[in-house]
């Protein structure tokens, strides 16, 4: 199987707000979402499942969507809303 069909991969990583989603070692290797700081929030078994909820919830409350596995971090979506100075 292959993983999640990345925007970018950036060696940034995640800010305060942002969510993530990882999937979870040892038996069932479910996934979760959560948002930076915090636990997870929501449980998925499917990973495609666990993305779409997160992809909503990030959309909506306008922070990034990252995928967090044993490889490097990825930028799955930049939703972040960038105040104008």
């Amino acid at each position: 199987m292959s993983g999640p069909s990345p925007i970018a991969t950036d060696a940034a990583r995640p800010r305060d707000g942002d969510v993530i989603v990882s999937r979870e070692s040892g038996a069932g290797g479910k996934y979760t979402v959560r948002q930076v700081p915090g636990d997870p929030q929501l449980h998925a078994s499917v990973r495609d499942e666990a993305i779409r909820l997160a992809r909503g919830f990030a959309i909506n409350a306008a922070v990034d969507l990252w995928y967090i596995d044993d490889g490097p971090q990825t930028l799955l979506g930049a939703y972040r809303k960038e105040s104008k100075s």
